[in-house]
């Protein structure tokens, strides 16, 4: 299931990307890990948002998971990602 929600997409940290319908935006794997612990239940899925963060971390720059979380205001979200990742000092 996709589930939509209305976003300020000009704040999002987010790619522009061809497909075979057009271009659409698309959220990097950065904005995606806080998206998700922020709101870990919003697609009914709420088991499986751990596992998924987990696997799409990897991925990310924490450099720039960071920067994202500062200038959307989502530090609680960055603290609860670092300290189940055990990455906070």
């Amino acid at each position: 299931m996709v589930r939509f929600v209305v976003r300020d997409t000009a704040r999002l940290n987010a790619e522009r990307m061809d497909t075979e319908l057009g271009p659409v935006l698309v959220t990097t794997v950065e904005q995606t890990v806080l998206d998700l612990v922020k709101r870990p239940g919003l697609g009914d899925a709420e088991g499986e948002v751990w596992p998924a963060v987990e696997q799409l971390y990897r991925r990310c720059d924490p450099v720039v998971v960071a920067e994202i979380a500062d200038a959307q205001k989502m530090r609680t979200t960055l603290t609860r990602l670092q300290d189940r990742l055990g990455e906070r000092s």
